[in-house]
């Protein structure tokens, strides 16, 4: 499977590893505390910064410079196009800040082929937006338990000259197919902040053997220090996770 995601970076607490016959192109990738897998015939475009063991699988071919605390290890010959350093680094911190939920406030369902309009400011359960549904968000602050959105189901962002960041609970599920419509800003203007274990799941299933390639398209910034990242092989990422 083609992993193409073209403006991106990827930073995990512990470990990442990208499956085999990959091509990716991050501004940035690395871990924590390591390791991180180059899967193999993978083509990865970008720099790595690992605190722990750096493996490249058999034909992998990396593209950009490496900095590392543990081992260097390459299965055998692919491509090579950078420096690599043994070095101590600078970590990132990963956290989010203190956040409450009211638990009393109602879910929300958006049916099929209607549309529902969130004010921003508000607070909410479960959120599922229904096949062929769109969830219209606007610039500034949101809370859910768990966003749902289901296929083919659109969620409309009206910045208004404001960012937009979202509060999550437990758990993001962005099914095959769903998309986000952009109005009057881009990525770099969301924030996704999960707090739980519940996952982020992007594109159909199973997702415990992520990939990307296709057609479920999620955007913004994912701050996800607890919890599992799967993306299918139908998901696209724009953005930072």
């Amino acid at each position: 499977m083609d992993f193409r995601v073209r403006r991106f970076s990827i930073w995990t607490n512990k470990g990442l590893s990208f499956n085999d016959r990959v091509e990716a192109r991050p501004w940035w990738f690395g871990s924590n505390a390591g390791p991180v897998y180059l899967g193999a015939a993978s083509h990865i475009y970008g720099n790595a910064r690992v605190g722990g063991d750096f493996v490249k699988r058999i034909a992998a071919n990396l593209y950009g410079d490496v900095w590392y605390t543990g081992t260097f290890t390459q299965q055998s010959v692919g491509g090579l196009d950078n420096a690599i350093k043994k070095d101590a680094l600078t970590y990132l911190s990963i956290a989010l800040p203190n956040w409450a939920y009211p638990d009393s406030n109602p879910n929300q369902s958006v049916q099929p082929n209607q549309v529902l309009d969130l004010p921003s400011g508000t607070s909410y359960r479960t959120v599922t937006v229904n096949s062929r549904a769109t969830l219209i968000l606007h610039g500034g602050e949101y809370s859910f338990t768990q966003l749902n959105v289901e296929p083919s189901a659109t969620i409309r962002v009206e910045f208004g000259g404001n960012p937009l960041r979202v509060h999550v609970r437990d758990a993001i599920d962005f099914k095959q197919d769903a998309k986000f419509d952009l109005v009057g800003g881009d990525a770099s203007d969301l924030l996704w902040m999960l707090y739980g274990t519940g996952g982020f799941h992007l594109g159909s299933y199973p997702l415990w053997n992520p990939s990307v390639r296709g057609s479920a398209g999620f955007h913004g910034t994912l701050i996800a220090p607890k919890s599992s990242v799967g993306i299918a092989s139908d998901g696209a990422f724009t953005g930072t996770i």
